[in-house]
């Protein structure tokens, strides 16, 4: 790592001069705890997108708190085993930072050793609101910071409801509340009903604020680093890095530190050279939502169509920023390295299965005929020499291929893999004559229509305009599907009749 980099801490949380941008969600936090008896608020966002980081700026300086407020920190996976040594932790941490303050005092002391003391949960909740009282009347506040708050369900054993039951109390009893800030890749709502029997009203006294990548103006604040440092990231591969980050903080902070280590190296080399350690962060990503059943969802808006009659709403997505809508209002991914993750997981998996069954059928063929006119094994450069009108669609499928191949270090060896519906059709038109006609059996206008029905399930919503399928879609879909495989199987059994003699 090239001495003073400024992203050096890639990954860390980030803190002091080293903070950048989210302004907003400061303001926000303003108002929540700042001004006045603190009020309970979540941090919500993608794994490293900077939830952390926020909380620590926020409530060590970054925002202005009443002297009387006391903030209190824990991390729900590592503070206890279970919820009363949680209601200990947290009185231990309370008294801690009285003790840093020089405020503690003997009776303090003793109703923190209390709450420890009590055999049961119910009694050592019962000591933490008396503790808490006795701050409040004293005129303090108290803030209390829980970090990964995603891992809350192991504290509450098999008890969740009463767990966020007194977790709320916590945070909305008048005279003995604190300030609850939870920090957390999945909404409250999601948490406490992912967890819960009955419907929880636990998350009811929380303002969210939910984190998403950087806007422009905060990337260029995290690119003047390394200005402020001496050591320029030249202007072409800051445009490169803000668009193949998507200006997320973690990964453009990781192609950021390769660039200042690299200074004079092509945008699309820095990029290449973290693309593993980017891509693992990214299927991070993707475990989450499929987790969550959301996976389609992801896949329906950036890839292609998933075939069931319920399409998966890609407005979480949205929400998280994992997609964003482009100024004319069409969905995009938030970094193009997403796009050939998703196509990878789709081709291995059943999310459309009959489409997956008929394009790889048509793929089979296509090959099967082009290798019988142009030679086996097949040469693209050979089809794009005797079919110029092929070209083009061709050096598409290249560079679609050569994508894959940059973020995985491998890709599928066969380009048609690459190709969409109507750019197979484009194949078997220029090849009709010589090869398809008497396989399909019809003209080409009629399998263009066919095609185009597919078309409209297989490109992804991100760029259809009608956005969420239909169910007559999906049924014409199918139904154009059908048909396909059964003229190949026709094909198929002509073959093997006029084989077998």
């Amino acid at each position: 790592m090239t001495p003073g980099n400024p992203y050096s801490n890639v990954g860390a949380v980030v803190q002091d001069e080293e903070f950048v941008g989210r302004a907003r969600e400061l303001a926000r936090l303003q108002t929540r705890l700042g001004e006045g008896d603190p009020a309970s608020t979540s941090i919500v966002g993608l794994p490293r997108i900077g939830k952390t980081s926020l909380a620590h700026h926020a409530l060590r300086g970054g925002i202005e708190l009443d002297r009387r407020t006391l903030v209190v920190w824990l991390n729900t996976r590592t503070a206890a085993k279970d919820l009363g040594g949680f209601f200990a932790a947290i009185a231990r941490q309370i008294v801690e930072r009285l003790e840093e303050a020089g405020v503690a005092d003997d009776a303090l002391r003793e109703k923190v050793r209390a709450v420890g003391q009590e055999p049961s949960d119910a009694d050592r909740f019962a000591r933490l609101q008396h503790l808490l009282g006795t701050l409040r009347r004293s005129g303090t506040w108290v803030i209390l910071a829980l970090d990964e708050f995603d891992g809350i369900r192991k504290l509450f054993g098999d008890s969740p409801d009463y767990g966020f039951a007194t977790l709320r109390e916590l945070g909305h009893e008048p005279d003995s509340r604190l300030a609850l800030v939870t920090i957390s890749r999945r909404p409250l709502v999601e948490i406490a009903t992912r967890s819960t029997i009955d419907e929880s009203t636990f998350p009811n006294i929380f303002q969210e604020a939910r984190l998403r990548p950087f806007s422009e103006d905060e990337f260029e604040e995290l690119v003047a680093r390394a200005d402020r440092a001496g050591l320029p990231v030249e202007d072409a591969v800051v445009r490169t890095i803000a668009r193949e980050s998507g200006r997320h903080p973690y990964l453009a902070s990781l192609m950021l530190a390769e660039a200042v280590d690299e200074l004079g190296a092509p945008g699309d080399a820095v990029v290449e050279r973290v693309a593993g350690t980017s891509i693992d962060y990214l299927r991070d990503v993707l475990r989450r939502f499929e987790d969550d059943g959301q996976l389609p969802a992801a896949i329906e808006a950036l890839v292609g169509s998933v075939e069931r009659d319920d399409p998966p709403d890609p407005g979480e997505l949205e929400r998280y920023g994992v997609v964003r809508r482009s100024a004319s209002g069409r969905f995009e991914a938030f970094t193009p390295l997403l796009v050939p993750l998703l196509e990878n997981i789709a081709r291995g998996g059943d999310y459309w299965p009959l489409w997956r069954d008929t394009e790889q059928a048509l793929r089979a063929l296509i090959v099967e005929c082009l290798e019988r006119e142009h030679g086996a094994p097949l040469d693209w450069s050979d089809v794009a020499a005797s079919r110029p009108a092929l070209a083009g669609l061709i050096d598409r499928l290249a560079d679609r291929q050569e994508r894959e191949r940059r973020t995985f270090g491998r890709c599928h060896p066969d380009l048609l893999q690459f190709a969409y519906p109507l750019e197979l059709l484009d194949v078997i038109a220029e090849h009709w004559v010589s090869s398809f006609a008497p396989i399909f059996g019809s003209d080409v206008p009629y399998w263009r229509h066919r095609f185009r029905v597919l078309a409209k399930v297989r490109v992804p919503v991100a760029h259809s305009r009608e956005g969420v399928l239909s169910s007559q879609d999906r049924d014409e879909a199918r139904g154009a599907c059908k048909g396909i495989l059964e003229a190949i199987g026709r094909y198929r059994r002509a073959s093997a009749a006029v084989a077998g003699g």
